[in-house]
């Protein structure tokens, strides 16, 4: 429906960014500036006394390590305030126009940006504000801005030229300089042919302002909001235990019921349900429940409990129901509930069924605490180039903007409109409190911009197509523990993109990480401390209620960003439910037989090849190579006459794998391939076939029976497979867990682990076997006195118990867990 491609027909130069501007938050998509003016006389000065920005761009190809990077100089742009155009060509057969502006240095597709369209208007009204970076090179090379103007016509033809504008950059207004120079006045400029087709019919003039300034030095930019921050909730969990019901009417001929209660909470579609008791009106169920809520939720929610008759083959029968007000609820430990009768009433809501008995509360000692911040990572993004690998299947140039998450925090961008070479320079910071962070950008297409009545014909009908979705570009995972101290990488990003069946890489993300950090001893700690709050060893959570929490945090946090009503610049700042869900990777709790693949093909790269053990096996054993055999034998006779060496040898091989992995260890920033996403050992090309990647997901199916216990076999046979899913990538995350710490991926962790190996190899090297042997287990299986806990009071339940130190730490081992999507 458009002459517009998404991918651009020529590949030009990437723009050569030089700095970022640090700023503040979002959500306008378009920038708005008081008008300024076109202005002459500009000196064209050079700025070769600035630290040169060479040394830190030669890193941005394939991520690696730029040792002691310069700090960029502060950005140069181009400011183009368009307020209005009149006496334009009528090129429409109504004798009007639909007249848009598009403003780029030189015709370089990748500084293009463009405004909205004005239909059907002879005198169109932007008033808007297009910032495209320069440098000084452009000033000096004798570059210019061209404002050309078009006619958008709805279809394949292509649009008609209106006129242009062209300014030299050397006789611009320069603001950069600070020497006092004033915003002159936006002037009529009239409109001409283009250079190279001088035989161009034009007309009309245009009242526009251009400008040089740096990205922060403008009073205009101090006005652009371009990171909108925001932050999850506090969550607290809702606790209810279900004692049981007492005078239930009977349900069943026998004379009797077979109760169960279903609990369920609206907020984050939470519910549970008790075990069936078969034949009884007074029931006893001992079970206790957990939900996850937020203040919100307890001063609004509600807890529903509805008692059925199960019936096996047929529709169960409501007993009883009632609901509890979460707001009445005190916060408290369970254990110091009192119980209470609560009546029921029956369907019709008139009538009494009894009463089930229940004990309630809100805890708030599970919330996960704000910690300490360990160190802080300072994020540069530059630009996203070649986004022709496209985000949306209708023909029509993106709209793409950036959302950037860091454990909690939140942050996104505002929309660039109509580009494939988008330039955010933004650089923000975020707080590091846990070593095991990672750092995910994701781009997306806004398909909800214009979706006012400035939108374009085919901007509306791209949306609606899109149900009003804004479309997945491709994400970008960083784990914090890779990077160390002080060392800027400038990384250049593939994107990917699963469309149509098929993985195709859309495109590069040019962005620039710093960790810093001061205490190192403390930072070593924090890989040992427990990742949750002491009370969710001590007094675990029901496991039943553990996975539908997890979502139900997940779905509360997705619904809080989409409704937030945060406004900024006249417009509400929220990050879509479809856009956070990708960010928390929802798609791994449902079953796909493409991540479960993706899953098994982890494994497969993460685990040594047994072929080489097999062959190396093979080699001595057949005296292949005669020095390899005879050292073998030698080796083994040895350690059979110095059992005593076993265990030292043991960790000195570590040692010495370790040493190995910190040789080879690469300089190169991992990043997601087309193999992982597809969970291919190998791939031919940059695009796989559909049939290897198909994602033959089961949908629900429809049956017009409305039996539930069909409904209820589906659901569950979909769990178990999600389960099984679940359990397969827990097993790749954690053999590449253990991978990692060979190849050094993050290198605080291998120098530990390192260190460790050389304190046990002397160890068992100086205490004798059996002396080390016994004393471990004496130490395992010390008195409980002996382990803290102290002897239990008569009738008490043991707690839970805290995690090892050991388990702590491999929790906070590195993955490719977050390269998944």
């Amino acid at each position: 429906f458009s002459s517009k491609s998404k991918k651009a027909k020529e590949n030009p130069e990437p723009l050569a960014v030089t700095s970022a501007a640090v700023v503040e938050a979002p959500a306008t998509t378009t920038a708005t500036a008081p008008p300024t003016s076109v202005a002459v006389n500009r000196s064209a000065k050079s700025m070769s006394s600035l630290p040169s920005a060479k040394g830190s761009e030669a890193s941005a190809s394939g991520g690696e390590l730029s040792p002691a990077a310069p700090m960029r100089p502060p950005q140069l742009n181009v400011y183009v305030h368009i307020v209005e155009a009149r006496g334009i060509l009528a090129m429409d057969r109504g004798g009007t126009s639909d007249p848009y502006c598009k403003v780029d240095v030189d015709g370089d597709r990748s500084t293009r940006v463009r405004t909205t369209t004005i239909s059907k208007t002879l005198h169109p009204e932007w008033n808007e504000t297009k910032v495209v970076p320069i440098s000084e090179s452009m000033i000096a090379g004798g570059k210019e801005v061209f404002l050309t103007f078009y006619d958008d016509d709805y279809g394949p033809q292509k649009d008609d030229f209106l006129g242009q504008i062209r300014l030299p950059l050397s006789g611009l207004v320069d603001l950069s300089k600070d020497d006092g120079t004033a915003h002159p006045e936006p002037k009529w400029v009239a409109l001409q042919p283009r250079a190279e087709k001088p035989k161009d019919k034009f007309a009309g003039e245009a009242l526009v302002a251009v400008w040089i300034a740096h990205t922060n030095q403008s009073s205009d930019d101090a006005m652009l909001k371009q990171l909108a921050e925001l932050a999850e909730p506090t969550f607290h969990v809702a606790l209810l235990k279900v004692w049981g019901a007492r005078k239930l009417p009977a349900m069943d001929k026998s004379g009797t019921s077979d109760p169960y209660v279903t609990i369920s909470l609206a907020q984050g579609k939470q519910k549970f349900n008790t075990k069936v008791k078969l034949k009884t009106l007074e029931p006893q169920w001992n079970e206790t429940f957990a939900f996850m809520v937020t203040d919100s939720i307890v001063a609004e929610g509600e807890l529903k409990l509805t008692v059925y008759d199960y019936d096996k083959g047929n529709l169960d029968d409501i007993i009883g129901e009632t609901s509890i007000q979460l707001s009445f609820l005190e916060k408290r430990d369970i254990g110091r509930c009192m119980e209470t009768w609560i009546p029921l009433k029956d369907s019709s809501g008139k009538g009494s069924a009894g009463e089930i008995c229940v004990s309630a509360c809100i805890d708030t000692e599970y919330d996960v605490p704000e910690r300490e911040a360990l160190g802080r990572l300072e994020v540069e993004l530059i630009k996203a180039t070649d986004l022709g690998g496209g985000s949306t299947f209708v023909t029509d140039t993106p709209d793409p903007y950036a959302i950037l998450k860091l454990g909690r925090s939140w942050r996104r961008s505002q929309t660039i409109e109509d580009s494939l070479f988008p330039t955010f320079n933004i650089k923000t910071e975020f707080l590091v409190t846990d070593p095991s962070d990672t750092l995910i950008v994701a781009l997306f297409d806004d398909n909800n911009i214009k979706a006012g009545g400035k939108a374009s014909l085919r901007e509306k009908l791209v949306s609606k197509l899109q149900k009003g979705k804004d479309i997945f570009m491709g994400k970008a995972a960083i784990s914090v523990g890779r990077l160390e101290q002080g060392r800027r990488y400038e990384l250049e990003y593939p994107l990917f993109t699963i469309k149509g069946g098929k993985v195709t890489e859309s495109g590069k993300l040019h962005l620039a990480v710093c960790y810093k950090y001061k205490d190192m001893i403390g930072l070593m700690k924090e890989y040992i401390a427990p990742p949750l709050p002491m009370k969710f060893y001590r007094h675990p959570l029901p496991p039943k209620c553990m996975p539908l929490m997890a979502k139900a945090r997940k779905n509360l946090t997705m619904d809080l960003f989409h409704e937030s009503k945060t406004r900024q610049q006249g417009t509400y700042v929220r990050i879509r439910r479809e856009c956070s869900s990708l960010l928390f990777n929802s798609s791994s709790d449902e079953f796909s037989t493409r991540i479960l693949k993706v899953h098994f093909g982890r494994i497969k790269a993460a685990m040594p090849d047994p072929a080489v053990a097999s062959r190396l096996y093979k080699m001595i054993e057949n005296w292949e190579y005669p020095p390899l055999t005879i050292l073998f034998q030698a080796v083994m006779i040895f350690l059979f006459f110095n059992l005593h060496l076993v265990f030292p040898l043991m960790f000195a091989s570590v040692l010495g794998v370790l040493g190995v992995g910190f040789i080879r260890r690469r300089k190169q920033y991992p990043f997601p391939t087309v193999e992982l996403l597809t969970g291919q050992a190998e791939a031919s090309s940059s695009t796989v076939d559909a049939d290897l990647v198909e994602d033959n997901d089961e949908e629900e199916l429809e049956t017009k029976n409305p039996i539930k216990a069909l409904k209820a076999k589906i659901d569950a046979l979909k769990g178990q497979a999600a389960s099984a899913q679940g359990m397969v990538g827990l097993m790749a995350t954690s053999i590449e867990k253990v991978s990692s710490v060979f190849t050094w991926e993050d290198p605080r962790v291998s120098t530990m682990v390192a260190g460790g190996c050389a304190a046990a190899m002397l160890a068992t090297y100086i205490i004798p076997f059996p002396v080390g042997a016994s004393m471990g287990l004496l130490f395992q299986f010390r008195h409980p006195m002996l382990k803290g806990k102290g002897k239990l009071p008569k009738g008490a339940k043991p707690l839970g118990k805290k995690p090892g130190d050991e388990e702590n730490f491999f929790f906070r081992l590195p993955s490719k867990e977050s390269f998944v999507q």
